[in-house]
């Protein structure tokens, strides 16, 4: 698929990876996070132990669901967190 490609990012860096259909993004992303073996070459990481993750185009979705109970169930942990958060201030308010 690639031939001679290095590309290097840095800590706190964020990547968008951008190509046609079909160009191979997603299997670079795999193989990169360790999903995926490498037929040749290398990945270097600068940590055994760090963590490498990227964002799907696929999800899946429960079709009984309405988008709103999808958007729930996907930031849940981060909405309770919000909802402890007003629980919180309003008792400091009192």
């Amino acid at each position: 698929m690639l031939a001679d490609v290095n590309w290097e990012v840095l800590k706190g860096e964020r990547v968008g990876l951008v190509g046609e259909n079909g160009a191979g993004k997603t299997t670079q992303l795999r193989l990169i996070a360790g999903e995926l073996e490498l037929d040749q070459g290398e990945i270097q990481k600068c940590r055994d132990d760090m963590k490498i993750a990227y964002l799907t185009q696929e999800f899946d979705v429960e079709k009984t669901n309405t988008v709103r109970e999808e958007l729930v169930s996907a930031f849940g942990e981060a909405l309770e967190s919000a909802n402890e958060l007003q629980r919180v201030e309003k008792e400091l308010e009192e």
